[in-house]
């Protein structure tokens, strides 16, 4: 009941409309209205500024908790101490932006630029970073449990002291990053290039280094156990220590799929499809023959192996997606379009357009793959 009730009051929650008109006005606005409330913080919770143009604005301490900030500009603007969890940061621009102390946690910045902002203190727990661009980026002491950072672009970004446990930077630019004394425990750091990078004292027990890219990194110090440094590259690196085990594993080769999981979950399903269908038609007898059982245990199969083929595609095709790096909803709405529209039309026309099934994995197949090893 506490918790209904906490859900109610939330959704009731909304911006104050005075406050967004200020916003509207411009810099000169805020700063009026800032003078006047010395002590007040502006309300823009759940607020829609898309697009908006915020670039130098003084946001200090606003509370922007779900707030609608896609492809807005908000280049040189201060947020330091800002509430921005859960905020939609997508393809904004925080360019030279300070975040002091900002808390971002569970927000979406994908696609956004913070080049040589300022995020010294943030939390970020759980904040959705990928394919970003953080070149220069002051994240010291900030605060990065299980964020996504992959695919970004983070060349020499200060991490210095950041708590990074089961944060993922898969194939991301770390190239000159200062991550000394960081915890990077239980993160994923496949494929990411960490030349020149300076990991002095830095925690990365139990950590993804699959083909990760050591090549004149300083890792003096730094917590290698139980590590997984496969095909690690670790030219001209300095001051790592290694077991026989992880020197045995990094010599090991890596075997390439030939094709990625949801295609496979897509072929056995058909294959099981088939299958079933085939044995349907063993309890199909000639129609003057036909019992009501055959017809029965028939219809029962033919529906379970119907069954089967959708769960095989739509979870496929959720897993073509997120290998992808697109989001599990394009993979399973597009299959389940295809596969409705399949059905309708054999039901109204012919049953050979069953074929139309197929036309969502064979769309997505198509889709370019996002999570491409970058290459330098």
């Amino acid at each position: 009941m506490a918790l209904l009730l906490y859900g109610l009051v939330c959704e009731a929650i909304v911006a104050n409309p005075e406050h967004i008109k200020i916003v509207q006005q411009g810099n000169y606005a805020i700063d009026l209205w800032k003078c006047k409330n010395p002590h007040a913080s502006l309300d823009l919770n759940k607020a829609d500024l898309r697009r908006f143009d915020l670039s130098g604005s003084n946001l200090t301490e606003a509370d922007l908790i779900n707030a609608d900030l896609r492809d807005a500009n908000l280049k040189g603007s201060d947020l330091t101490g800002a509430y921005l969890s859960q905020a939609k940061l997508c393809r904004a621009n925080l360019c030279h932006a300070t975040l002091h102390k900002a808390d971002l946690t569970s927000a979406n910045m994908t696609n956004a630029n913070l080049n040589e902002a300022d995020l010294n203190g943030a939390f970020l727990v759980q904040a959705n970073l990928s394919h970003t661009i953080l070149n220069e980026t002051n994240l010291t002491h900030a605060k990065l449990v299980d964020a996504n950072l992959s695919n970004s672009s983070l060349i020499g970004i200060r991490l210095i002291k950041t708590d990074l446990s089961k944060a993922n930077f898969f194939n991301s630019d770390l190239r000159e990053a200062d991550l000394s004394g960081a915890n990077l425990s239980e993160g994923n750091l496949k494929w990411a290039n960490l030349c020149g990078a300076r990991l002095k004292a830095t925690d990365l027990s139990n950590a993804n280094l699959i083909e990760t890219d050591f090549t004149d990194a300083d890792l003096t110090e730094a917590v290698l156990t139980d590590a997984n440094l496969r095909q690690a590259k670790l030219d001209f690196a300095t001051g790592y220590i290694l077991s026989s085990e992880q020197i045995a594993e990094n010599a090991k080769k890596i075997t390439q799929k030939f094709i990625g999981t949801g295609y496979y979950i897509i072929l056995i399903s058909f294959v099981l499809f088939l299958g079933l269908i085939g044995l349907s038609s063993i309890f199909l007898t000639p129609p003057d023959n036909l019992g009501q059982l055959d017809q029965s245990i028939s219809g029962g199969i033919a529906f379970l192996a119907t069954g089967i083929l959708l769960i095989g595609f739509l979870t496929g095709s959720v897993y073509i997606t997120t290998e992808k790096g697109y989001s599990r909803g394009l993979g399973f709405f597009t299959t389940f379009f295809f596969f409705v529209t399949a059905y309708l039309l054999m039901q109204t026309l012919l049953a050979e357009f069953i074929g139309i099934a197929f036309f969502g994995p064979m769309v997505l197949a198509l889709l370019a793959d996002k999570n491409q090893r970058r290459i330098y």
